[in-house]
C-alpha cells in the first residue's frame, strides 16, 4: 500500500510539474485568450492527473492539477471576453467621447428602449409608453457620473436595471415560450418561472450588447 502511495504521489507531483512548465510555454506563447490548441493541451494534463488519482482515495476534482486547470480556463475566457469587448468598441475609436456615447444611447433606444418600453403612460397604467421611456433613458444616461459611455457594454450594464430588468414589454415577448414550456397551461404559477425570466433578460442583455456592436460597426466602420 506504501508503495502505491508514493507511486501515485510521486506520478501527480510529475504531472503538476508538467502543467506548471506548459502554462509558462503557453502564457510566453499566447498570452491571453483560450486557442483549440491550449484547451487541448490543459484538457489532457486534466485527463492524467485525474487517471492518476482514480483508486486512491484522493478527489480528483480538488487535485492541484484540476484546480489549475479550471483557473486557466477562467483567465482565458476572461481574456476572451476583453478581446471581444474591444472588438465590439473597435467602431468608436475614432470618435469624440460625447459623440461616441450618443452613437451607443441612439442604438439603445432603437434597438431596446423604443421595441421594449419600460416606462408606462402613467400612474395606474399598463400601457407601455416608447416616448417617455427613450426621454427617460436619455436623461439618465446624461447625467449618469460615468458618462460619456465609450463602452457597449458599459452602457447596456448602466441601463438594465432600469430597462431590461422586470420590464413587463420584454417579459411578454417571450411570454408565447413560457407557455410552450408550461404544456399550455399558466406560466406564471410554475416554480422556474422566474428564473426563466431572469435568464431571458440576461440573453437579451448579451444579444444587446452583440446587435449595438453590429449597428456601430456598419455605422462607424
Amino acid at each position: 500500500m506504501d508503495y502505491l502511495t508514493n507511486y501515485y504521489k510521486n506520478l501527480s507531483e510529475q504531472l503538476q510539474s508538467r502543467v506548471n512548465n506548459l502554462q509558462k510555454m503557453l502564457d510566453e506563447a499566447y498570452p491571453g485568450g483560450m486557442t483549440p490548441g491550449r484547451r487541448q493541451v490543459i484538457n489532457r494534463a486534466r485527463d492524467k492527473a485525474f487517471s492518476a488519482l482514480v483508486g486512491t482515495g484522493q478527489s480528483p476534482y480538488t487535485s492541484p492539477t484540476e484546480m489549475r486547470g479550471r483557473a486557466l480556463f477562467a483567465r482565458a475566457e476572461a481574456a476572451d471576453e476583453r478581446g471581444y469587448q474591444r472588438e465590439i468598441d473597435a467602431p468608436l475609436a475614432g470618435l469624440e467621447p460625447q459623440a461616441a456615447h450618443d452613437s451607443i444611447v441612439d442604438e439603445i433606444v432603437a434597438q431596446h428602449v423604443r421595441p421594449f418600453p419600460h416606462m408606462t403612460s402613467g400612474p395606474g397604467s399598463q400601457a407601455p409608453d416608447a416616448k417617455r421611456s427613450e426621454a427617460q433613458i436619455r436623461e439618465f444616461m446624461r447625467a449618469h457620473p460615468q458618462a460619456p459611455f465609450t463602452s457597449v457594454t458599459r452602457a447596456v450594464d448602466a441601463i438594465a436595471p432600469h430597462a431590461i430588468q422586470g420590464n413587463s414589454a420584454l417579459e411578454m415577448a417571450s411570454y408565447d415560450d413560457a407557455s410552450e414550456r408550461a404544456g399550455g397551461g399558466d406560466p406564471f404559477e410554475r416554480d422556474w418561472y422566474e428564473d426563466f425570466v431572469m435568464e431571458r433578460e440576461a440573453e437579451h442583455q448579451a444579444d444587446l450588447v452583440h446587435s449595438i456592436g453590429q449597428a456601430l460597426k456598419k455605422k462607424h466602420g
